[in-house]
């Protein structure tokens, strides 16, 4: 099967679509599939292919992590598609490249398939004030219903997207595929001493050190305010405790003056944006991921963690509800005191107990990589290939017709 996969961001910039579009490209490869990956590059003057990628030029986003804007037609980007002959067309994103794919598929007619990473409602604020929530919510059910109308299948990462979709009256059916890790690169038998051990000089890190690590843009809708609060409350008389931020995004200069202001700046530590490569060694030398975040779908960076036997401390989010099997790879907390209590209890237990807790973390993920990501996401695109031929079946004879003229 011949795959497009649009997405608004790819390598080597680093997010959680990112990442699960390059897993799932990996995983589909391996099963013996061919992907073509449609992503806006403002690095990029012209239209350019290699390697699988098909990098668009666009308009810088500042606003947006320094994200790409590509524009939503362009007859060379669809001279291009057209010549790699697509059997399914995957969006990933709802701006200029996958607004593309999406007219790509009516125009080439081939199955449509959509996968809603974001809940849009905590991104608003980029777009307009807090009095324009109204006008902008509907704005954006007009347009994702664009999406979701012409899709022959909606995926998504959590049972967070059906409840998304119902609130935002989107009514379809949504196949629920959670994210993975990558297995192999956050292995700690493959695990990078010397370089891990560079990079604990580097942060001035010292055996007796207590490590907490959050990996995330770093943006309002991420809450990391919340565990700069609740560090400072908890752990800021603790000489011992340290709280690493991994990341860069619009909240990171206020971060910092929040933790200045608290009096925390050696204690929490921001390294602003690392490359990809490089946050493996950071899971490697922490012993706790955090996270106080309610916008996620199914943390990657979590999965990270887990995959390097890192267990995770995350704020309880109902919705989300099973991302963390309790003591078995990690814990939940509703406030400040659970916050201080779970991460306490983890560094009073016996080196013996963390080590079975550590081996339970790994193996929660260690059966589900790229290979079994791909294999689920190519049963949707099966039954998604069969609702297109319900719903159009005059394009599939056209298609077929003009298959067998080809032949003779």
């Amino acid at each position: 099967m011949k795959v497009a996969i649009f997405t608004e961001t790819y390598l080597p910039y680093i997010n959680g679509v990112v990442t699960h579009v390059r897993l799932l490209k990996e995983g589909l490869e391996i099963l013996g599939h061919e992907v073509l990956i449609v992503t806006a590059d403002p690095t990029v003057k012209h239209h350019r292919i290699e390697n699988g990628i098909l990098r668009c030029p666009a308009h810088s986003f500042k606003k947006i992590y320094g994200y790409g804007v590509a524009s939503p037609l362009s007859s060379t980007r669809l001279r291009y598609l057209i010549k790699f002959k697509p059997d399914i067309i995957h969006i990933h994103n709802e701006f200029g490249v996958g607004f593309f794919g999406l007219q790509s598929a009516s125009i080439l007619s081939i199955p449509l398939v959509y996968t809603i990473h974001t809940m849009y409602d905590d991104y608003l604020h980029y777009i307009g004030p807090s009095g324009m929530t109204n006008v902008l919510n509907k704005t954006m059910q007009f347009y994702l219903k664009r999406f979701t109308n012409n899709a022959c299948a909606i995926i998504g990462p959590s049972a967070k997207v059906e409840e998304f979709c119902n609130r935002h009256h989107l009514k379809v059916k949504v196949f629920i595929i959670r994210n993975c890790p990558d297995l192999k690169a956050f292995n700690p038998l493959n695990k990078q001493v010397d370089a891990v051990n560079e990079l604990r000089a580097k942060l001035e890190l010292s055996p007796e050190n207590k490590v907490l690590i959050t990996i995330s843009r770093i943006a309002q809708e991420k809450s990391m305010d919340v565990l700069i609060n609740y560090f400072m409350k908890c752990f800021s008389k603790d000489p011992e405790y340290r709280m690493i931020m991994v990341g860069d995004g619009p909240a990171l200069d206020s971060l910092k003056d929040q933790a200045r202001l608290l009096d925390l700046e050696r204690k929490v530590l921001f390294t602003g944006a690392v490359p990809n490569t490089e946050v493996p060694n950071y899971c490697h030398l922490t012993d706790l991921f955090v996270s106080a975040s309610l916008s996620e779908m199914y943390s990657i960076s979590m999965l990270e963690a887990l995959a390097a036997s890192v267990p995770a401390v995350i704020r309880r989010d109902v919705i989300n509800n099973g991302q963390i099997d309790e003591g078995v790879n990690g814990f939940i907390f509703d406030d400040e005191v659970d916050f201080e209590k779970e991460i306490r209890d983890y560094f009073l237990l016996s080196e013996q107990e963390k080590q079975k807790l550590k081996a339970s973390t790994i193996a929660s993920v260690s059966s589900y990589g790229s290979k079994e990501l791909a294999g689920e996401v190519l049963n949707v695109y099966e039954k998604a290939k069969k609702e297109y031929a319900i719903r159009h079946p005059s394009k599939i004879r056209a298609r077929i017709g003009s298959m067998i003229l080809r032949r003779k």
